[in-house]
C-alpha cells in the first residue's frame, strides 16, 4: 500500500512525508485515491457502452472509441436532434452516462448541475452552492461553472467554482 501512496503523491507533485504526517491531508489523500481507483474500475464498462462520463471522455484523451461515423457529411450537416436552453453561464462541457446527459451552469447567483434524458428533456436540476462572483472588471467574463460533472457507478460528482464538491444520485 505504501508504494501506491508514493506513486499517487509523486503524480500529484505533493510531498509524501508532509501529507502522510498530517491527519487532515491523509484523509483527503485517501479520498482522492479512492476516487481514482473507482473511476479506473468503471472505465471498462463505460467504454463498452460508448459513454462519455467525464471531461474529455473516459480516459481523458478526448478520443472516442466509437466507430461507424459517416465518411461524408450531408450538405446541410447532420440532423439537429435537440437544443437545450437555460443553462446559464459557464464553461462546463457535458458528460454522458447511463442514458443521461449531465452539465453545469450558473443561473442568477447559483451554480447548478443539470441532468437530461437522451432526448434533451430535463430530468433534474440541483444546486451546488453559491456561484463565484467578482467586482474586478477584468475578471467579470470569467464567472460561471468551471467543471464538467463526472459520472461513476450511479454517482455524479461536481466541483463548483468555489471548491464545493457534491455527489448526486444520477437519477434523482
Amino acid at each position: 500500500m505504501k508504494i501506491v501512496w508514493k506513486i499517487l503523491f509523486s503524480q500529484c507533485k505533493c510531498k509524501y512525508s508532509a501529507i502522510i504526517g498530517s491527519r487532515n491531508y491523509s484523509v483527503r489523500a485517501g479520498l482522492i485515491l479512492g476516487l481514482i481507483v473507482s473511476l479506473y474500475c468503471g472505465a471498462v464498462s463505460a467504454q463498452e457502452n460508448g459513454e462519455w462520463p467525464c471531461f474529455q471522455g473516459l480516459y481523458r484523451t478526448n478520443k472516442s472509441a466509437e466507430t461507424g461515423f459517416l465518411k461524408k457529411w450531408p450538405s446541410n450537416g447532420p440532423e439537429l436532434l435537440f437544443e437545450i436552453e437555460g443553462l446559464g453561464e459557464g464553461y462546463s462541457s457535458v458528460s454522458v452516462a447511463d442514458g443521461y446527459i449531465f452539465t453545469a451552469g450558473r443561473v442568477d447567483d447559483q451554480t447548478y448541475v443539470f441532468a437530461f434524458d437522451m432526448n434533451g428533456k430535463p430530468v433534474w436540476k440541483k444546486p451546488n452552492g453559491q456561484a463565484w462572483d467578482t467586482t474586478m472588471s477584468w475578471a467579470k467574463t470569467y464567472t460561471g461553472a468551471r467543471s464538467t460533472p463526472t459520472y461513476d457507478d450511479g454517482i455524479l460528482y461536481h466541483l463548483g467554482e468555489t471548491g464545493r464538491l457534491t455527489a448526486f444520485d444520477h437519477k434523482t
